[in-house]
């Protein structure tokens, strides 16, 4: 539960379940209602915590020991900015490709907005061309 918890610690939560791979933290942290932001995606997407699990189930297959590192925090009001850097091996398959074992190493920025110690909305940007390379993905 994040009643109570300070904006900081809930966005922490949103990272703790990527590094453990524990969906079952994205239902209290994530607000029904949530938005994300990410450069790499033309369009606003409305994921709501159904689609955070998706997301985070998908890269946790392709890189099972994904991990990410925190590397700055800055919270102010209802705002939590997170500089990360996410490393893991990609062993499995991701978008129709197999994995051989390339070393992954990305590096990001995610802002949360949180309301009710909850996320209600994310903005994200981060190399996904970088991750696509070191995957050997095709740019589609």
């Amino acid at each position: 539960m994040t009643k109570g918890l300070s904006s900081r610690q809930v966005s922490r939560r949103y990272f703790d379940a990527w590094n453990s791979g524990d969906i079952s933290l994205v239902d209290d942290v994530f607000a029904p209602d949530f938005l994300i932001h990410d450069a790499a995606s033309p369009m606003l997407l409305s994921m709501g915590p159904a689609g955070v699990k998706e997301r985070i189930r998908a890269y946790r297959a392709a890189m099972p020991d994904l991990h990410i590192s925190i590397e700055d925090v800055i919270a102010e009001n209802d705002r939590v900015v997170t500089r990360w850097v996410l490393r893991g091996g990609h062993s499995g398959r991701f978008e129709g490709v197999d994995g051989e074992g390339a070393s992954v190493e990305v590096s990001g920025t995610t802002i949360h907005r949180i309301r009710n110690s909850q996320i209600v909305e994310q903005w994200v940007n981060w190399d996904t061309d970088a991750l696509r390379r070191q995957m050997s993905l095709e740019r589609k």
